[in-house]
């Protein structure tokens, strides 16, 4: 009776076994033969299932009863009990064995799929398993008695079910079957012969292997020798390889690259050797050579190169049987040239003009003294082409034009007119045939008469979502359009030269109100570092007394807790980086999607921008675009903007040559700017916002061209002072350093900054010192009337905490004994205000009680009242 414990794809197998001499029952579980007691089976042959009533009327005496018994015999068979069973009777605790076991098994799984993956040039393949899964496997282990005399059990055949022994006897069979011919394949190889079409007709007598060589598998006894397979290819092949006599065939060894290409000839020397001596492979490819009676086989050298010529009719133009000739391996064109000359049977070399064809690509080889191998990459196997002429250097090459004609007629795959698709329901299941060096004109006009639609309705693009094809005087080669290449056609209205598609972005506010919200959080986290920092630093100071009086073990301690601190503060950079891309990712989309706009690449920017605003306002009704006089155009990235487009350049000007330049689906955004502005290279572009000295922080910032020229004394705070509504007269600017800005604990320097411009003479610009602007850097402004949080006396006193929006009180400060009187009136003039406060507050309090009290007492006097007059009446 066999056992399984676990799931489908795993487990563990034990069985329970009867002794026919004995009628004992055994457990056996591994290395675990254990006896089941009697008590014990009685209790696991009873009927499991019973009736209702039964079960109910069972009383819970019997219950006891029966699960005593199976304690005391020390063997238990209830289903809940069946692990401590095993457990008892194997004498290991089954579940962490069963557990360790499943451990096991997947790891040997993995190294299992890890050893039959293999990697080729066609990419990644799984390889024929060479042994059994182990997590498909499963055993069963036999066992026997230590007396041997008494392993031997008759079992009558009336115990064994009919069913069984006859599927028994069906799989015996099967498995004889199998056996015998595995027994019968692992003595036979497979030799595959390889026969050139052209054999026949090959003056040479000899050939070589080609596109158009037929392949024939043979099964060869391994103990067979090589005349006797010689004479078996002869038997086969006689008829279809036209072979005269046994003697007019040759088997030559293959090598299997790129091309199947013949080595050197079997000998005679090595027919009386069996495959096996002669070490064939499981799979053994042969070339099969053939030649006329009165031919000769020509003599094989290693040191030569065996090279296929095929000739080109001149008055047919069709290409004659493939001819074989052999060159030196460091031989030049001109040894192949002198070598195709004697194989046609021409008087001189220069009457044979050679062509090599290699990756679509057909080149006419005249210089012959370049080496064959160094500078032609000709291997062996290679074919060259020929044709006879008068002179190679001279004329018109009628190979080299078919060849011309054959490469640049390719099959172009394009789509169905389909008005409703999506971008994967798209498929290029249309085929035409076309010369590449004909205009895109005449391909429009093919296309268009198939599809029955006009030229002038139909678009023809590189693919969907890629650029037209606009100028329609050019070449499909202009275009890149190879064999089997896949356009994109539509009907529309198509494009000028000079036109393109844009696809329009704008900046997403919600991002930035979320960016924004995220920064501000992150300044006051940082800011309450610093103040954790400080207080440390303090406390350092206060302790270095101690620190010094401490022996070497103890610092080397410290050393060790510095590294660990370290360490720990480097991964959680690392952590918060995380967060902060975490963190981005939930902002949504910096920029949004708001159309599509045909602009044209001559147009100066002002059309540009008026084009945009009339065609996207009237798509896109979700966003309001900014009016033309405070757009500004860009391109951007997925993070940020980049590139400012001038407004005195045209569009073609602003998105540059080379790979950068205007193309269809191109993407720009429209940022929109807070005063008119016309951008040119004579303009900078900065980022200004609002300091607020009281929060320590900024407002957001804005990007605001000006003119290099723009004095900042005058000018500068004129223009700002209209952007933010702060008077002329109030309002004060500033060039930060970027660290001020983007730094906490660098902001406290900003209190104490040239406010007041003294360093500044009126003459001096954005461009000039010594603020010497850049683009992207900062302008900071304030209203003059806001007092600064830190002053420079501050600094000098040492009052000043390096994180900002959290004033520490300084430990000890020193006052003059008038000083100290007056904060002794202070604080007593606060304390009797203070009591004065509190007396207030009591009695209003006792006030406010002792209304309560009257209230109360004039309702029961008005309920005692009320229950008189009742007992009167």
């Amino acid at each position: 009776m066999l056992i399984h414990t676990g799931g489908a794809m795993s487990g563990h197998y034990y069985a329970y076994i009867k002794d026919f001499e004995t009628g004992r029952w055994f457990e056996f579980n591994d290395s675990a033969v254990t006896e089941i007691p009697p008590q014990v089976l009685a209790d696991f042959f009873k009927p499991s299932a019973q009736s209702g009533d039964e079960s109910q009327g069972k009383s819970n005496d019997d219950v006891d009863k029966k699960e005593s018994t199976s304690e005391d015999s020390g063997f238990s068979l209830e289903e809940n009990n069946k692990k401590k069973l095993v457990g008892k009777m194997g004498g290991i605790d089954v579940s962490a064995a069963l557990a360790e076991s499943l451990k096991n098994k997947e790891e040997t799984k993995k190294r299992f799929d890890e050893t039959t993956t293999t990697t080729t040039k066609e990419g990644t393949s799984k390889m024929k398993k060479s042994f059994v899964n182990p997590m498909k496997a499963a055993y069963m282990l036999i066992y026997r008695l230590k007396d041997t005399s008494k392993n031997v059990n008759v079992v009558s055949k009336e115990t064994i079910p009919t069913e069984l022994v006859e599927e028994v006897a069906k799989e015996d069979e099967v498995y004889l079957r199998q056996r015998d011919e595995y027994e019968r394949m692992k003595q036979l190889l497979n030799v595959v012969i390889h026969l050139n079409n052209n054999n026949n007709n090959n003056n040479s007598g000899s050939s070589s292997s080609s596109s158009s060589d037929d392949v024939y598998p043979m099964l060869m006894k391994k103990t067979s020798t090589l005349a006797e397979v010689r004479q078996q290819v002869w038997d086969q092949l006689k008829h279809t390889a036209n072979i005269s006599t046994l003697d007019c065939m040759r088997l030559r060894k293959m090598k299997m690259i790129s091309k199947p290409v013949p080595m050197e000839p079997l000998t005679e020397d090595a027919m009386d050797k069996t495959l096996t001596q002669l070490q064939f492979n499981d799979v053994e490819h042969l070339w099969l050579e053939v030649r006329k009676p009165d031919e000769s086989f020509v003599v094989f050298e290693p040191t030569m190169m065996e090279l296929r010529v095929i000739e080109l009719d001149v008055d047919t133009l069709e290409y004659k049987p493939e001819l074989m000739v052999f060159v030196p391996e460091d031989g030049t064109v001109g040894d192949l040239r002198q070598a195709c000359a004697k194989l046609l049977q021409l008087s001189e070399a220069k009457q044979v003009r050679l062509v090599f064809q290699a990756h679509e690509i057909a080149s006419l080889w005249i210089n012959d003294e370049l080496l064959l191998k160094n500078d032609q990459r000709l291997n062996p196997g290679d074919t060259i082409h020929v044709e006879r002429c008068d002179n190679h250097l001279g004329g018109e090459s009628l190979l080299l034009k078919k060849f011309d004609d054959l490469l640049n007629i390719v099959t172009i795959r394009y789509n169905k007119l389909l008005h409703e698709q999506s971008r994967g329901d798209i498929l290029f299941d249309q085929a035409i045939t076309f010369d590449v060096r004909k205009s895109l004109q005449e391909l429009k006009i093919k296309i268009s008469a198939i599809l029955g639609v006009s030229v002038e309705e139909l678009v023809v693009r590189k693919d969907y979502n890629d650029y037209e094809f606009k100028d329609l005087t050019k070449s499909l080669m202009y275009y890149d359009i190879r064999s089997h290449s896949k356009v994109f056609v539509e009907k529309g209205k198509p494009l000028k030269p000079t036109e393109y598609l844009f696809q329009v972005f704008i900046e997403n506010e919600e991002y930035k109100r979320k960016k924004r919200e995220h920064d501000q959080k992150k300044v006051l986290e940082e800011a309450i570092k610093e103040v954790e920092r400080v207080k440390k630093e303090r406390l350092a100071n206060e302790n270095k007394d101690k620190e010094k009086s401490q022996d070497k073990e103890k610092s080397q301690d410290k050393d060790k807790e510095k590294d660990a601190s370290n360490k720990t503060s480097v991964e959680e950079s690392k952590e918060e980086k995380k967060d902060e891309a975490n963190a981005e990712t939930q902002f949504g989309e910096q920029f949004l999607f708001v159309g599509n706009v045909v602009l044209d690449e001559t147009w100066k920017m002002d059309r540009v921008k008026q084009a945009i605003f009339e065609n996207v306002s009237n798509v896109c009704f979700f966003v309001i675009m900014p009016h033309p006089d405070y757009m500004r155009i860009r391109d951007f990235t997925n993070t940020r903007l980049t590139k400012v487009y001038l407004d005195t350049t045209t569009l073609r000007g602003n998105c540059g040559r080379g790979k950068n330049n205007v193309h269809d689906f191109q993407h720009i955004c429209v940022q929109k700017t807070p005063i008119k502005e016309r951008l040119t290279k004579d303009h900078l572009l900065l980022l200004v916002g609002r300091w607020l000295p009281q929060k320590m922080e900024f407002s957001e910032f804005q990007e605001i061209s000006f003119p290099n020229n723009t004095l900042i004394k005058t000018e500068l705070r004129r223009i700002l002072s209209e952007h933010s509504g702060i008077k002329y007269e109030d309002i004060q600017v500033l060039h930060p350093l970027p660290y001020q800005v983007l730094k906490v604990a660098e902001r406290t320097k900003i209190c104490v900054s040239d406010w007041e411009m003294r360093e500044l003479r009126d003459e001096c610009t954005l461009l000039s010192l010594p603020w010497k602007c850049k683009n992207g850097e900062y302008i900071i402004y304030k209203d003059k009337n806001e007092t600064e949080l830190y002053t420079a006396n501050d600094f000098d006193l040492g009052l000043v905490s390096w994180a900002p929006f959290m004033r520490e009180e300084v430990p000890l400060v020193f006052y003059t004994p008038e000083q100290q009187l007056e904060r002794a009136k202070q604080k007593e003039e606060e304390q009797k205000k203070k009591e004065q406060i509190e007396i207030t507050a009591t009695q209003k309090q006792a006030i406010e009680q002792l209304q309560n009290i009257s209230h109360e007492s004039a309702a029961k006097a008005q309920e005692m009242l009320a229950k008189t007059t009742e007992s009167k009446d």
